[in-house]
């Protein structure tokens, strides 16, 4: 016990999502389901930031981006793997033109 006979209220943590905290979590009913979203606190001052969002979230992530693909680009034998998976994929988006 803390000193004083009580116990001291913690700050919630950063990576606790509460779901009743209307200052950070924007609620919305998409049909019979609740869809809670966290709400930037870096853009909560801003009218309009919705369309920010991915952008912001965009670049916090990029450094796990770059790290993932420096840990990929290490191993010698995933390049020809990583050269296949994208030559595929660009075939596979020319598909749908090339059948008309």
């Amino acid at each position: 016990m803390a000193r004083g006979g009580y116990r001291r209220k913690r700050p919630p943590r950063k990576g606790k999502f509460d779901p009743s905290d209307t200052k950070n979590v924007k609620q919305s009913s998409v049909g019979v389901w609740d869809l809670y979203e966290e709400i930037q606190p870096e853009l909560a001052h801003i009218p309009g930031s919705s369309r920010l969002e991915p952008y912001l979230e965009i670049k916090q992530n990029l450094p796990f981006v770059w790290r993932m693909l420096k840990d990929i680009s290490s191993i010698r034998a995933c390049w020809f793997h990583l050269a296949l998976y994208l030559i595929v994929e660009c075939v596979a988006s020319l598909v749908p033109a090339i059948s008309l």
